[in-house]
């Protein structure tokens, strides 16, 4: 029995309280009542809102903010269960537990599994680290939909949280590989901060996808595995709260270069995506960005329905700053206030030659000229533990190298970021198949904000 199994097993136990119930106290009646409350062990607290479901019978309760419930049933109840959204989240699914004569009726608890047991069936207990004992589990399938994958590497990176404030020279990363039921578990990650999830292997690979950091120590995250070559069209459609169409807006999916524009209905169509899990990155002037996770199948992806909330509330037409702001711009700044590398922006290279000399005199940085080609072709090195490595290179957030750098001008480069060990590394761009330091390169392009709305001219009221 794989390991998940053997996981998913242990979640469905629930506590029991039965002060002093016996079966010859329990008197035989047609209907039954029982009382209880429903309790996450994960986070020390009652579970509010969820549906608790008596069987047979199907009768439902909703548990109070308390997580208290009270089941009423015209028939004797064998089992209760009980359903809410982070059950989901963390891959429990659902609570249950089997009603017998024995069973306390007065204070029945549903309890989710502690982290404790979590670990003790997915991880290995030498890989704690105080601040760091959350897990990201869940299965990897083939854009097939049904195949599951083994053998794939599943690579968790995260941003710079408390721990690593503290101790800088912890690792930002953690490895699993996926077993041969297609599941894994990647432990010993920061919960309170955003994480970054990539499978990949010599034949499947998916991109990048964000979970935003969460105080819940346990989450699920499933993977759709694409393979080279396989590419699907993505449709879908952008809304405001009111499900009312957002025209103009931009779409964009990571590794892949351009964007998607909605129509006047809010459609928009990328072509040729790679299939797998992606993240996709919506935004439009006056509403805030969003980012989700599209799964890009061989048959053919649902039509994708992103929601956009106005970041302002105010009637006149203001919209916050940060708005107009690109969020490539508001990285770079998030970068530098987390203290970690070198920042170079183009007042500081006006005056260089070309792209290869912004990074020529740069601390820590050796370039080479490729075998005598042009001056402007090159190749940036680190120090690396053995000599020296290769960087890794990412432009306007994706992967490339320096063939592709040295054909931007100069001129379009706005910002420039040189970390020089891996650990030092923004989590969303850590190497996942290397061991060498990383430059970002940001282009004028990726830096230029958004237009202003226009505003729309006051309409008279009739008289």
């Amino acid at each position: 029995m794989s390991r998940s199994r053997i996981f998913r097993t242990t979640l469905a136990i629930v506590l029991q309280v039965s002060p002093g119930a016996t079966a010859a106290a329990m008197p035989r009646v047609s209907a039954d009542t029982i009382r209880g409350f429903v309790f996450d062990s994960l986070l020390h607290a009652p579970v509010g809102g969820a549906t608790v479901i008596a069987s047979p019978g199907g009768e439902q309760a909703v548990a109070t903010t308390e997580g208290r419930y009270t089941l009423i049933s015209a028939q004797q109840v064998t089992r209760v269960s009980a359903f809410h959204p982070l059950f989901d989240r963390t891959g429990i699914g659902s609570l249950s537990v089997v009603v017998g004569p024995s069973t306390s009726r007065a204070q029945l608890i549903l309890s989710t599994p502690s982290l404790a047991t979590a670990w003790a069936h997915l991880c290995n207990a030498s890989a704690k680290v105080q601040g760091r004992e959350g897990i990201v589990h869940g299965s990897a399938r083939a854009s097939d939909n049904a195949t599951r994958v083994a053998g794939v590497k599943v690579r968790v990176s995260w941003d710079v949280e408390e721990t690593t404030l503290r101790n800088p020279t912890l690792p930002r990363v953690v490895e699993s590989r996926t077993d041969s039921t297609g599941a894994y578990a990647a432990c010993g990650v920061p919960q309170l901060a955003n994480v970054y999830v990539v499978a990949y292997s010599g034949q499947y690979n998916s991109g990048t996808l964000v979970l935003a950091a969460d105080s819940v120590p346990l989450r699920k995250q499933d993977l759709v595995l694409g393979q080279p070559g396989q590419t699907v069209a993505v449709r879908g459609r952008v809304l405001d709260q009111r499900q009312q169409p957002i025209a103009s807006s931009t779409v964009e999916i990571d590794g892949l270069p351009g964007t998607a524009t909605t129509d006047t209905d809010g459609r928009f169509v990328i072509p040729a995506v790679p299939t797998g899990s992606r993240t996709l990155l919506a935004r439009a002037v006056g509403y805030t960005q969003v980012i989700q996770q599209v799964d890009v199948l061989l048959s053919g992806t649902d039509d994708v329905a992103v929601e956009l909330t106005r970041s302002t509330r105010l009637p006149q037409v203001t919209v916050k700053a940060d708005a107009l702001n690109s969020p490539y711009a508001r990285e770079y700044e998030e970068h530098k206030k987390m203290g970690f590398g070198a920042f170079l922006d183009s007042s500081q290279f006006l005056n260089r030659a070309n792209t290869r000399s912004i990074f020529q005199g740069a601390a820590g940085v050796t370039i080479s000229n490729n075998d005598g080609a042009s001056i402007n072709t090159f190749k940036i090195f680190m120090p690396y533990t053995k000599g020296y490595c290769e960087a890794n290179v990412i432009v306007d957030g994706f992967r490339s190298d320096t063939d592709m750098l040295a054909a931007i001008p100069k001129s379009q480069i706005a910002a420039v970021e040189i970390y020089l060990r891996p650990n030092e590394v923004p989590g969303k761009y850590v190497p996942f198949d290397s061991i060498c330091g990383t430059v970002l390169v940001w282009t004028k392009q990726a830096f230029t904000p958004l237009p202003p709305p226009t505003p729309s001219k006051a309409k008279r009221p009739e008289h």
